[in-house]
């Protein structure tokens, strides 16, 4: 089989596949918006209903400024951090965006083309980086190996996601053309390389991995002096400072989200989510683990841990049997490219784990899994080799099997979230709130606590005043009436998913006694266990303002309700929202 694979039937193989799949992929999501879709598309169309983005600044989501924020109109929620700060730098990124909205439509099947464009250039930059590398049979197999990678399925069918592929292709190519201008010695493609490394940061954070890539392979894939490899970094070194410079100078960075920790404003914050996260991550480069469900569950996140710290000791295992009977090229390029790897997953554990996170990291694992795949067993004594065999039986499972397996797992939860959302709007009495303020009591998901009003602006729907949701936590809550002008929300079970940390972290929660003061409304935390904000008082200045529509979740639409009377109680059961995935 091996045999037959050559690096140019591996080349047709992965550019079929991504056909393929991107095909599939533009046939599932067409034109439609996935979550921030909506936010960028709306402040490309100058309806920004966070008010902090800009059509030339779509990262920037919240700028350390409570009241630049506008949480009393929402859909930023009451319990948002003061200081909470998401401003993401991604200038290149932003500029494709612009370039779909005036040509094709933000969310259009053009835009999804762009994405596979993309993806495409980084297949065609891992194909000829591996081919310089590594011995062709495993060069091959490893283009095939990434080409198959599920992680892939989300860049390509979310257009705001675009970013991470976008940095990774560029920082790719930069790598590839530095390699070869070192290695045949063209001043031109180390100047290529440079600038390719500079978009690749201009498009976003993903880049630091292929940085750190480039750094592996400096110091370990070159048998060059000391000083001659200082030499080759301190042009990156001076471009990741400058970089470094402007991000911070234009005031981008992040703070007090429970889903990003800054390594450099909060260490202490990253370097205790670090080992949890770093797991993960390698769950996914090792297993092909979908770190989406990190996202969605919070209460599985032990075991993904604990199932990417075991795949991680497999694999090594695994590449230091490989690398003790490789030459002395060969064990080179796997030496560095297993760095690259691993470092490559640091600055992914500073932002929100998915499968965006993987696709810097599994460039690299895919030559890796590809040397064990091929790596002889039959001369290892018969445990050895039984061991060697198991190994090679679940790496190869793992991503030759379950790859088809994701795409139509995925595919299938597009369709079934899209038509979910369909039926809520259909169905959902956002008549009623129209011209009101919008008062959510707990929230399904983040599509109905953050983006409907974003949907209907771009739909030129009727828009309520205001969007306040009162809790976004995933179980059932009990609302129970004390006063004319006053009720408690008490939440009946610990959050399972925790999406509430993107406004506000663990590290700072609300105590009991705290107060957010909305001017229509104050709220006032009651009883806290951990993360779980078990009950929370709301002290309206007029409960009964007709202006207010308070809306709940039923029969999977938003419906308006009428509140309980004064030492009545109203059960809010949970039920699944559109994107309720997990």
């Amino acid at each position: 089989m091996i045999h037959w694979l050559t690096p140019r039937r591996a080349s047709w193989l992965a550019a079929a596949f991504l056909l393929v799949s991107s095909i599939a992929v533009i046939q599932a999501t067409g034109d439609r918006h996935v979550w921030d879709d909506w936010w960028l598309d709306s402040a490309l169309h100058g309806r920004d209903t966070m008010g902090t983005l800009g059509p030339w600044d779509l990262f920037r989501f919240a700028n350390g400024d409570w009241k630049g924020l506008r949480v009393d109109e929402g859909p930023a929620p009451w319990f948002t951090h003061p200081d909470l700060k998401l401003a993401l730098f991604r200038p290149l990124t932003t500029l494709t965006h612009v370039i779909d909205h005036h040509l094709m439509g933000f969310a259009s099947i053009g835009a999804l083309v762009q994405n596979a464009v993309w993806l495409a250039l980084l297949l065609a930059a891992a194909g000829r980086l591996f081919l310089r590398q590594l011995p062709a049979p495993m060069a091959a197999l490893g283009l095939v190996l990434l080409a198959l990678e599920p992680s892939h399925i989300e860049p390509l069918g979310w257009v705001s996601g675009r970013n991470a592929v976008i940095g990774a292709a560029l920082g790719f190519w930069g790598l590839v053309l530095h390699i070869e201008g070192h290695e045949d010695e063209s001043v031109t493609k180390r100047r290529s390389a440079l600038l390719l490394f500079a978009l690749a940061l201009l498009a976003g954070e993903t880049a630091l991995g292929c940085v750190l890539f480039l750094g592996s392979y400096i110091w370990l894939g070159r048998t060059t002096s000391a000083s001659a490899k200082l030499r080759e970094s301190a042009p990156y070194v001076l471009l990741l400072t400058l970089w470094l410079a402007v991000y911070a100078a234009l005031g981008y960075g992040t703070r007090a989200s429970g889903f990003y920790a800054n390594p450099l404003s909060e260490p202490l914050a990253y370097l205790a989510e670090l080992p949890a996260k770093f797991a993960a991550i390698s769950s996914g480069s090792v297993l092909g683990f979908p770190t989406t469900i990190w996202f969605f569950r919070g209460d599985l996140r032990a075991p993904i841990s604990i199932l990417g710290a075991v795949a991680l000791g497999l694999a090594g295992l695994g590449l230091a049997w490989v690398i003790g009977r490789a030459g002395p090229q060969e064990r080179r390029s796997l030496v560095w490219l297993a760095v690259g790897t691993l470092s490559s997953q640091l600055p992914q554990c500073a932002g929100i784990l998915g499968a965006r996170s993987l696709v810097v990291p599994t460039l690299g694992a895919s030559a890796l899994v590809a040397a064990i795949l091929l790596a002889p067993a039959r001369e290892l004594s018969t445990l050895r080799a039984w061991s060697a065999r198991s190994l090679q039986a679940l790496l190869a499972l793992s991503h030759l099997a379950q790859p088809l397996l994701g795409l139509f797992a995925t595919l299938n939860v597009y369709d079934q979230a899209f038509a979910a959302e369909d039926r809520a709007m259909q169905q959902s009495e956002l008549d009623r709130a129209a011209g009101r303020r919008a008062i959510v009591l707990a929230a399904p998901d983040p599509t109905v606590a953050i983006y409907l009003p974003s949907r209907l602006a771009l739909e030129g729907k009727p828009l309520p005043l205001a969007w306040n949701t009162l809790s976004f936590a995933e179980v059932d809550h009990r609302l129970i009436r004390t006063a004319e002008n006053e009720f408690e929300l008490e939440q009946l079970a610990e959050p399972r998913a925790g999406f509430e940390q993107a406004f506000r972290s663990d590290r700072t929660p609300l105590h009991p006694g705290d107060v957010v003061d909305l001017g229509f409304v104050r709220a006032t935390v009651l009883d806290v266990e951990g993360r779980w904000r078990r009950k929370v008082r709301f002290s309206f200045t007029n409960l009964s303002d007709p202006k207010h529509c308070f809306l709940l979740w039923k029969d999977g639409a938003l419906r308006e309700t009428k509140l309980p009377g004064v030492g009545e109680t109203l059960d809010l059961p949970w039920t699944k929202g559109p994107w309720s995935l997990f």
